[in-house]
């Protein structure tokens, strides 16, 4: 190889190798962008990118930027004029390569020897340098970057890991919300199909039956998305204004249980007999139970497994619950008649006209019609100030409702008890006729069965609407992001025995509202007379201005009925069952003479 070939093969490899490495330059400032950006984004998704898919990204830039090098290196005849202008050589280079290819002459062969003198004292390396240019400056820079990204410096993979367990939780949430009110809504869409939502007569209008609850519940499973934050406060204020309106129907339902409960707890079958779980399931008010007693009764008298004195037994006990049933049926109708006069002596306290009062009643009594009502009666004729009538005004509508609430209650409470009154005396005539009336005494027992199924079915309306109730509240604990279970609702189910919680207050139970309206009252149980004092309580309620509007029979009637309540479902120890009955068994019918 001569002298001239090697500069020119020097040259154009220099050429390649600083085209290569220009390149590369721009190639890995490319790269490291990219490895940048990607290294960001992965990370803000929680994702990141193993150390040999950086690496392996740049092994492929170096590669595809060497082969497009090689491929576009320059022709020996490009290089050798680029010498001759570098090096200043006048062409000699390239005017040999030319004479190479002529006819062998003295000139040609002077020509090749000049330039293979001036090829071999050429300065290839300084006039072709090989090193880096102004782009590996933002190439490094962007590397260090890059470098420094991909460690995650700022946290992003953290804030995302966050981020999605912020989202996998508000789904959960989602999920869990979405359960609850499926469940509150079924709950209420089956009592509704079950006919639970029918209304008494006094029932309060901003009450809410299940059918509304069941149709707003299920408009708001479809219309909103509960993981959006924004729909989830919507459903927060939509539930609490459902919940509270759906308490009040659990209040009346729960009011109408207890009235009957509580005239039920006052039965004492003295006789014993074929009857004694059937008379204990009615004293304690579990309905379903004595419907399943009186079925296994039946049984036992279709198959004749009960004797001739099993039978004047049972028809003994029967006549005797029936005369008690028919007593605790006028005292509920004397109950209900007290409720209603107070509910008049409301009325009258607010000085409405008969022909005022008459307008309300033919509209239902309109609690903001009576309110009204009542306001414009206190400000015209007791000159009271829109405020005070207003305050009032409130006062007497509220015990007027409450009084008529209370007297309806005790009416269908009557009612039930006078109707297995006189279902119990037929099957007690049926069995003492000679020869036993199969078909009257057959008739009286179904009869009685419907009755006890009625009433059971009042006690399983008022657990499902709690029922729905609590999952309503376990939906507002999830909005509000509590984990815990949640308590009850509501203050107890009402339709069961209760459990003392060690708490304190009324060892009765929980208190109830009395009769006619609210009222502040204490009260000491003694063991023995005149012994240590068992337990105390008081209670607090709204005090409004005027006359009592409860009477001294009706308290003492609720009290020896929470009695006999907390007595039959073993809220109290039985230590003290007698010390209880002796308590209130002694209580006065009349107040005492002043």
């Amino acid at each position: 190889m001569t002298a001239t070939q090697r500069t020119i093969g020097r040259a154009r490899r220099r050429l390649t190798g600083h085209a290569a490495l220009r390149g590369l330059g721009w190639a890995w400032l490319v790269v490291a962008t990219l490895v940048a950006v990607a290294a960001s984004v992965l990370h803000y998704f929680g994702l990141a990118a193993p150390w040999w898919a950086y690496v392996s990204a740049a092994g492929v830039a170096l590669l595809i930027t060497g082969l497009i090098a090689w491929v576009r290196r320059p022709e020996p005849s490009r290089v050798a004029v680029l010498v001759d202008e570098r090096l200043e050589l006048k062409d000699r280079l390239g005017t040999s390569l030319y004479a190479a290819q002529l006819d062998d002459s003295e000139l040609t062969r002077q020509v090749i020897e000049d330039a293979e003198r001036a090829a071999g004292i050429a300065a290839v390396s300084h006039a072709f340098p090989v090193r880096p240019t102004r782009v590996w400056v933002a190439t490094l820079s962007m590397a260090a970057i890059a470098a420094v990204l991909a460690f995650d410096p700022f946290g992003l993979q953290l804030m995302a890991a966050e981020r999605a367990e912020a989202k996998r939780l508000a789904q959960q949430q989602a999920e869990e919300l979405e359960e609850a009110l499926a469940e509150a809504q079924a709950e209420a869409e089956r009592l509704a199909e079950e006919g639970g939502d029918a209304e008494t007569d006094n029932a309060d209008p901003d009450a809410m039956d299940p059918a509304e609850l069941s149709d707003r519940l299920e408009a708001m499973l479809t219309q909103r998305d509960l993981s959006n934050p924004e729909d989830q406060r919507e459903a927060a204020a939509e539930i609490s204004d459902l919940q509270e309106r759906f308490e009040q129907s659990i209040e009346q339902q729960r009011a109408e249980v207890e009235a009957l409960q509580n005239a039920m707890s006052q039965l004492d079958a003295s006789e014993t007999g074929p009857a004694d779980d059937f008379a204990d399931a009615l004293r304690r008010g579990d309905f379903a139970d004595a419907q399943q007693q009186l079925a296994e009764l039946a049984a036992a008298m279709q198959d004749g497994d009960l004797s001739e004195s099993q039978q004047e037994q049972l028809a003994q006990q029967m006549q005797q619950l029936s005369d008690q049933l028919d007593a605790l049926a006028e005292q509920q109708e004397q109950l209900a008649e007290q409720a209603e006069q107070a509910a008049q002596q409301a009325m009258d306290n607010a000085g409405l006209s008969e022909e005022q009062q008459q307008q309300l009643a033919e509209g239902g009594y309109d609690p903001e019609a009576v309110r009204q009502a009542m306001q414009q009666a206190l400000e015209q004729m007791q000159g009271m100030s829109q405020q005070e009538a207003q305050q009032m005004a409130e006062q007497l509508q509220q015990q007027m409702q409450e009084a008529m609430q209370q007297s309806q209650n005790g009416e269908n409470a009557g009612d039930a008890a006078e109707q297995l009154a006189r279902q119990m005396q037929q099957m007690s005539q049926a069995m003492q006729e000679q020869g036993m009336d199969n078909q009257q005494l057959s008739e009286a027992m179904q009869q009685m069965q419907q009755q006890l199924g009625q009433c059971a079915e009042q006690q399983g309306d008022l657990q499902n609407m709690q029922n729905a109730n609590q999952r309503m509240q376990e939906a507002m604990q999830r909005l509000a992001g509590n984990g815990q279970p949640p308590g009850p609702s509501g203050g107890g189910t009402g339709v069961g025995p209760g459990e003392g919680d060690g708490s304190g207050g009324n060892p009765l139970g929980e208190e109830r509202p009395a009769l006619g309206t609210a009222r502040h009252a204490s009260g000491d149980i003694q063991d023995g007379s005149g012994g240590r004092v068992i337990s105390s309580w008081t209670r607090d309620g709204q005090m409004a201005k005027g006359e009592a509007q409860t009477t001294f029979n009706e308290a003492v009637t609720e009290a020896r009925a929470e009695a006999e309540r907390a007595v039959t479902e073993d809220r109290t120890p039985r230590r003290y069952h007698r010390a209880i009955k002796d308590y209130f068994g002694n209580l006065p019918e009349e107040p005492a003479a002043e």
